[in-house]
């Protein structure tokens, strides 16, 4: 985020109307960092969307996500994304015993506390890393998350005595983009995932 202030700050903004792409995957999503960049940039900046990104939910796994979550087997539920916490809530009935979860963020806790879930656990900081290494003393661990992501929280934490279940629930892909070429001079990009698509569409 502060590289994308200060790459704005720095355009001559006197001397044309700066065009900056926002590649989350809606609006909606681009709509924290718009109210950020909005106060500014002069009134001639064009806030563009170029979605990078778009999400697809993968085929139910085998046992079922929702018959994991209610086992009872699980210390903690591992929650890393926004779309991770969104995915789970569609396995989820509001009247059903889950484990403990532990968010990666308090963005991505707060989908889970809007369902009426309770998050136990946020590390120091927004990372996998973080998270794994500091998530308090556990025996086993469900990791419902996408399948691009890295294997550092499940490699962690079973080096730390804590058997994981992984779960691949949903995948990123690269959304079409309109024809007709143009140029911005500055793109942003929320997750590593939307600057991979948008390097494989360039």
């Amino acid at each position: 985020m502060m590289h994308v202030l200060i790459a704005c700050l720095l355009l001559p903004t006197s001397a044309f109307s700066p065009k900056i792409a926002l590649t989350r995957e809606s609006p909606a999503a681009n709509t924290p960092l718009t109210d950020l960049l909005t106060p500014l940039l002069p009134p001639s900046a064009a806030l563009l969307q170029l979605p990078c990104i778009s999400f697809t939910t993968l085929p139910p796994s085998n046992p079922p996500l929702a018959t994991l979550l209610t086992s009872g087997s699980y210390d903690y539920c591992l929650i890393t994304s926004k779309e991770a916490a969104r995915v789970l809530l569609e396995h989820i009935s509001p009247s059903v015993r889950v484990p403990q979860f532990a968010a990666v963020s308090l963005a991505t806790s707060l989908i889970l506390t809007a369902a009426n879930l309770t998050v136990s656990f946020l590390p120091s900081k927004s990372t996998g890393h973080h998270l794994a290494t500091e998530l308090p003393p556990a025996t086993t661990a469900l990791y419902p998350c996408s399948a691009l992501a890295s294997t550092e929280i499940e490699t962690t934490l079973k080096a730390r005595g804590c058997s994981v279940t992984r779960i691949d629930t949903y995948t990123t892909t690269t959304p079409a983009w309109p024809s007709g070429g143009g140029t911005v001079d500055v793109v942003t990009f929320g997750s590593p995932s939307a600057g991979s698509c948008a390097a494989e569409a360039i």
